[in-house]
């Protein structure tokens, strides 16, 4: 009875563990919930948006779709995707141009939907603009996601 019982509460640790992790598609409204909450609205209270680089962007971002591959176990995840959400909601993105894929600490989701998209690390912010990826921004920016948005957008730079 007792080798049972410890059965299933190691299982049941196991449980609370893999809770923590997101994995497949979600809404920000998950990272806005425990135990993701926390580090999320830290992230994106804190952070300041470039107004300049903004203002910048907002005629650029019309019909912008982005995918976001990212691990709520990794430490770049947990820093760049609030900074993400809050450019994306100071530039009225739609929750339905940006789309959350949660991946394993393999970097794997059910759909293999990060084998579609050749994903390597995270977070790995995938834009596209008519259907058509037009760049990426993958574990940390260069500069900072503002100014390396800007970068992948402006027409001249389509091309990549």
């Amino acid at each position: 009875m007792i080798y049972y019982l410890i059965i299933i509460l190691i299982s049941f640790s196991f449980g609370l563990t893999n809770d923590d992790v997101l994995i497949g598609e979600f809404t920000t409204d998950r990272l806005e919930e425990p135990p993701h909450k926390s580090w999320f609205e830290k992230g994106y209270q804190e952070y300041e948006v470039t107004k300049k680089q903004l203002k910048q962007l907002k005629p650029l971002a019309e019909d912008l779709e982005v995918k976001v591959f990212l691990g709520t176990w990794c430490p770049d995840s947990k820093e760049h995707v609030p900074h993400f959400v809050k450019i994306a909601d100071q530039l009225n993105l739609s929750s339905s141009a940006i789309q959350f894929y949660g991946l394993d600490k393999e970097k794997k989701m059910p759909s293999d939907k990060e084998e579609e998209y050749d994903i390597a690390y995270v977070p790995t912010f995938i834009l596209k603009k008519n259907g058509k990826t037009i760049g990426r921004i993958v574990e940390s920016p260069e500069q900072s996601l503002e100014r390396d948005m800007l970068d992948l957008l402006r027409p001249e730079k389509s091309d990549h």
